[in-house]
């Protein structure tokens, strides 16, 4: 079943770029949208641990990372309109 989940990090090694963290992001779903800077969400059939372990080898071990399934109670606030439109279409 696909559902949609956002995921969220906070990178803490100083001036390490993490070239492969964004392409792994988007790879786990079918649908990949970056509503804020430190944030995507995607349309996926993974759990949120499966999304979690499949990240664990792109962060380092002081990073953040949070995966939450999105529900139908959700809101936003100046979200670009595309994006604001996606989570419309991609949330049941």
């Amino acid at each position: 079943m696909k559902r949609t989940y956002t995921i969220q990090y906070d990178l803490y090694k100083q001036g390490q770029s993490y070239p492969t963290l964004i392409p792994a992001i988007q790879k786990l779903g079918s649908i990949c949208v970056k509503p804020l800077a430190s944030c995507f969400a995607i349309v996926s059939t993974m759990t949120a641990a499966q999304i979690r372990d499949a990240l664990l080898p792109h962060l380092d071990a002081n990073d953040r990372l949070l995966v939450t399934q999105v529900g139908p109670d959700w809101a936003s606030l100046n979200l670009p309109k595309e994006v604001a439109e996606w989570f419309k279409q991609n949330v049941g």
